[in-house]
């Protein structure tokens, strides 16, 4: 039978270098998962699943790890620690944020399962001057999303292009990761299919909302899905990489850094 202390360094690692098929072995069909965020309070093997496939394209390091035995009888095992995670390229960022965790594993014949796992966040680095709770960084989350709300409000959702035999085209604009100039044509790239239409690069340019960037003559991109920027470079989902002209990078990378301010 596996180690808890060892298994449990295992699958933090697993998971910040995004094996989460290998992970998903490990848990139990009805396993708990609380983490630090909103959306990460599920039960059940496929609902982890299913939050955690959404990180898969970021993959981070992992340091200063320490983990230890909490407790052990007949029937379970529970493991703790503490450990750094890094990424030099989230939102065009150096990343690093420190975590802790707690895992419980059911103990079987040969193996253990994972029943329950929590992840934190310590959150003292988030206090204000003179403050003893982050009141202030509340403040300041609560400004965020009503931002994004507004604006996501503000974003049409569906329009329509002429394709490159005069038939109508409806596109949700939230679904379009790229869009590439080919001569008197583009090519729209959506996470689920691609596309030509006869529309020309620059009059695209001009009717986009402003999440929405003209990162190259030849290319705009949908900055919800960039993950991160290097030069001359942009990286996002699904493993697109698009260049940038030398002397437009500044410009492309100030208008990433403003849109994603980390």
């Amino acid at each position: 039978m596996k180690n808890a202390v060892n298994m449990t360094r295992d699958i933090i690692r697993l998971h910040y270098n995004r094996k989460l098929d290998e992970i998903i072995k490990s848990m139990d069909e009805n396993v708990v998962w609380i983490g630090p965020l909103g959306s990460q309070y599920v039960k059940g093997v496929e609902n982890v699943r299913e939050i955690l496939s959404i990180e898969q394209e970021i993959p981070f390091a992992v340091s200063n790890e320490c983990y230890d035995l909490l407790y052990e009888d007949a029937h379970t095992v529970a493991a703790y620690g503490h450990y750094t995670i890094s990424n030099t390229g989230v939102n065009h960022f150096f990343f690093v944020q420190d975590q802790r965790c707690t895992f419980i594993y059911r103990k079987e014949p040969e193996d253990l399962k994972v029943i329950f796992m929590h992840v934190s966040n310590p959150a003292d680095y988030l206090l204000g001057k003179n403050e003893d709770f982050p009141f202030a960084i509340g403040r300041r989350a609560y400004d965020i999303v009503d931002k994004k709300l507004r604006i996501k409000k503000e974003k049409p959702k569906r329009v329509k292009f002429k394709d490159a035999e005069n038939g109508d085209y409806y596109v949700d604009l939230n679904d379009v990761i790229y869009i590439e100039a080919m001569h008197r044509k583009c090519r729209v790239v959506c996470v689920k299919r691609a596309f030509e239409i006869k529309e020309i690069i620059s009059d695209l340019a001009q009717r986009l909302p402003g999440n929405f960037l003209r990162i190259h003559r030849s290319y705009i991109i949908n900055m919800d899905y960039v993950t991160d920027c290097h030069r001359y470079q942009v990286n996002m989902v699904k493993g697109i990489q698009l260049p940038i002209p030398v002397k437009r990078y500044p410009q492309v990378f100030d208008q990433l850094t403003a849109y994603h301010p980390g």
